[in-house]
Formats: structure tokens, C-alpha cells, sequence
């Protein structure tokens, strides 16, 4: 079953639908004007979609090789943890790529970690559309997935030279912790947590 929903940002209309299943979720924007924030500049997005993808797709390995490549310009001379396919291969595990006209803008991930813990994994989007609001909706409709699947916490790692990121996870509610697992003892790191509650998408989404 389909649950439309519809979402004023920016005095904007962009007007969501999504399935509750992993295999159909679908986000998308049709013909919405979107302001860049970082240059102020109106954007005309039409035809984004947000959607599942197998990581090992086309269109999601570009995007990782485009996110791994920005790190590495942020943290040189340090190493980059490589992604592993095989957390998102488990069944309450889910990899959502954005396209714009077909054309694949950006991605995110939610991967297992046990029964009532999940973690957000590989954000990205197109450095050019930055601001524009995609990362945000990634975040949104990994977090009604991680609702769905009956997850109660979402965790993540992200870095200090990702100012980008940690307003993007602060402003969406996300408390900072004593980093965990592999990402325990690294200076560099910073690590979130949120718990998730009904309804994700709540008025405190808007921009």
C-alpha cells in the first residue's frame, strides 16, 4: 500500500510517495524549484527519484568511487575504510540511490547491526547539488525503513572534515556518542545516534 504524503519546504511543494516494503520504496520530486543553499540559486529538479539498488549496481558503484574519492581529498594520507558489500545484503539491509533524469546523483545505505540497531552508511550526493535538500530525503526514507523493519536506534560514523554532514545529522536529531565499533579510538571520527519514533517525518524535517 502506497502512503502519499506531502511536504511544504521553503514555501516549495515536493510531493513524496513511498512503499512501506524495502523492494519499492520510491521518493520523488516532480518539477519542484529547489534552492541551492549554498549558492542561493534556484534548481530546477525534475524526475529525481529516490529508490532501492543492489550496491553492487552501475549506478551505486559510481557513486561510492565518487565518495571515496571525496574523502580521500579530505583526510590525505589517511586510510578510507572500503565499503563491504556484504552488509547490505542482509535482509533488513537497504542501499537507496537518487537519480536525477536516470542519472545517478546520490546514495545512502542502512545496514544491519542486531535486532534493535541499525547505522547508516555511505551518504553521498553530487557536490554540485549540494544544499539543494537530496541528502536530507535519503536520510528520511532510510529512517521510515529503519521504523518499518522495527529497528528502535540508528547509528552512524562520520568524519570531522565533513562539516556538511554533521549540521545534515545535528539539525535531523541525531545526539553525538562515544564512538563504536571499528570506529572506537579514531580521532577523526564522530559518532551519532537517534532514536527513531513514529512518525520519521514529522514537521522537525523541514528545512
Amino acid at each position: 500500500m502506497i502512503t502519499p504524503f506531502a511536504q511544504q519546504i521553503n514555501c516549495l511543494s515536493i510531493y513524496t510517495h513511498f512503499e512501506r516494503f524495502a523492494n519499492s520504496i520510491m521518493f520523488y520530486w516532480h518539477q519542484a524549484n529547489i534552492m541551492n543553499l549554498s549558492t542561493g540559486v534556484f534548481m530546477r529538479m525534475e524526475n529525481v527519484t529516490i529508490k532501492p539498488e543492489a550496491f553492487t549496481s552501475k549506478g551505486a558503484q559510481y557513486l561510492i568511487a565518487m565518495l571515496e574519492n571525496d574523502l580521500k581529498h579530505r583526510y590525505i594520507g589517511q586510510s578510507i575504510n572500503a565499503a563491504k558489500p556484504a552488509k547490505f545484503e542482509h535482509e533488513k539491509s537497504l542501499f537507496l540511490v537518487a537519480r536525477k533524469n536516470d542519472v545517478p546523483i546520490g546514495c545512502g545505505g542502512l545496514v544491519y547491526v542486531d535486532e534493535e540497531t541499525c547505522e547508516i552508511k555511505r551518504m553521498f550526493v553530487e557536490p554540485h547539488l549540494r544544499g539543494c535538500g537530496i541528502a536530507k530525503k535519503i536520510l528520511l526514507v532510510l529512517e521510515e525503513y529503519a521504523l518499518e523493519k522495527g529497528f528502535k536506534k540508528i547509528q552512524l560514523e562520520t568524519g570531522q572534515h565533513q562539516p556538511e554532514a554533521i549540521v545534515l545529522y545535528e539539525h535531523s536529531g541525531y545526539t553525538r556518542i562515544p564512538c563504536f565499533r571499528q570506529f572506537d579510538g579514531n580521532p577523526h571520527s564522530h559518532c551519532y545516534e537517534k532514536k527513531i519514533v513514529y512518525p520519521c517525518y514529522s514537521s522537525h524535517y523541514l528545512l
